[in-house]
């Protein structure tokens, strides 16, 4: 039996011998043949690699500043309309396009505010030159103004708002919680404010801003009414005032959106914004409301007026 058991263990050790182990000895004639084998190998070019390594960290500074040499391109230095004399209205108004096209230009103020300052720069005071053309300037606002100028409003503002950072329900204060605010506000504030002055210039023709003014610009206009930077929804309330007393054919799809703001902050979420800023907007309607009322006017009361009161907001905008 004992002689059973050591034949049985020393067959399961000869299982786990090391196979092949020939092959890793490393021998005399391994060795000579390994010798010989680097002896043939082609030699590295140190320089080559190196002259490559440099190609390829050029060609990613190549690319990395692409985005930047593309703005240096777009950012040319255009004269002052100060420069330019005030009866040459032609080029008045080709000088006037080409700044709208360098204030298309988006920036990045959130992720690498330091990024692109001098592009920034250049944008931030081109913008307030624009204003002071549109609203010291004699200078006439010529048809061709209209679709860039709306181009460049829809650009800059119209945007995907960033999740709501404020607290909900009990835990909201309005005079403890300091508001979110806008970081690219430098040249947003400046966009609106060039945007507000050119439709209450006296030159501004609604004909030639119909087109544009449809009801995409409108449904975009009032969804930024959810922004969290109360300078901006005060600059979107004066606008959409501005639009709805302009845009007489507008108006009812005006009310009709704002009501669908309400009606969902109602009956849904319990959270927006703008309350407070639409509410003033509508005041203002309502006041011009003739009598006797319509039936659209009585609905918005039963369902929007009166439901209001009973939201966990009221708190908020009830002045």
């Amino acid at each position: 039996m004992d002689e059973a058991k050591e034949e049985t263990s020393s067959n399961h050790e000869e299982e786990y011998q090391p196979q092949n182990t020939s092959t890793i000895s490393l021998n005399d004639e391994n060795f000579d043949k390994f010798n010989e084998n680097k002896r043939h190998r082609p030699k590295i070019d140190e320089a080559e690699i190196d002259r490559k390594m440099m190609e390829f960290i050029a060609l990613k500074e190549q690319k990395q500043r692409q985005s930047v040499v593309d703005l240096n391109e777009t950012y040319e230095v255009l004269p002052q309309f100060n420069e330019v004399p005030d009866d040459d209205q032609e080029y008045f108004k080709h000088l006037f396009l080409k700044k709208l096209k360098i204030c298309t230009e988006n920036f990045d103020f959130s992720i690498d505010p330091l990024s692109n300052l001098r592009q920034k720069e250049i944008k931030r005071s081109t913008l307030n030159e624009c204003i002071d053309f549109i609203t010291l300037k004699k200078a006439v606002i010529h048809e061709d103004f209209y679709v860039p100028l709306f181009e460049m409003f829809s650009t800059n503002v119209f945007r995907v708002l960033s999740p709501p950072t404020h607290p909900t329900g009990t835990e909201y204060d309005p005079d403890e919680d300091d508001p979110t605010l806008e970081p690219s506000w430098p040249h947003l504030q400046l966009v609106y404010d060039l945007f507000l002055r050119f439709i209450e210039s006296p030159e501004f023709n609604i004909q030639y801003a119909k087109d544009l003014l449809n009801q995409k610009f409108i449904i975009n206009l009032l969804d930024l009414f959810d922004s969290e930077d109360p300078r901006e929804r005060d600059f979107l309330k004066t606008i959409t005032h501005r639009i709805y007393g302009r845009l007489v054919a507008f108006r009812p799809f005006i009310r009709k959106q704002i009501n669908n703001i309400f009606y969902t902050f109602i009956y849904e979420t319990e959270r927006h914004n703008g309350i407070a800023e639409l509410l003033e907007v509508l005041g203002s309607i309502i006041n011009g409301f003739a009598i006797p009322l319509k039936d659209e006017h009585k609905t918005f009361l039963m369902r929007v007026l009166l439901p209001l009161h009973k939201v966990e907001f009221l708190f908020y905008f009830q002045n």
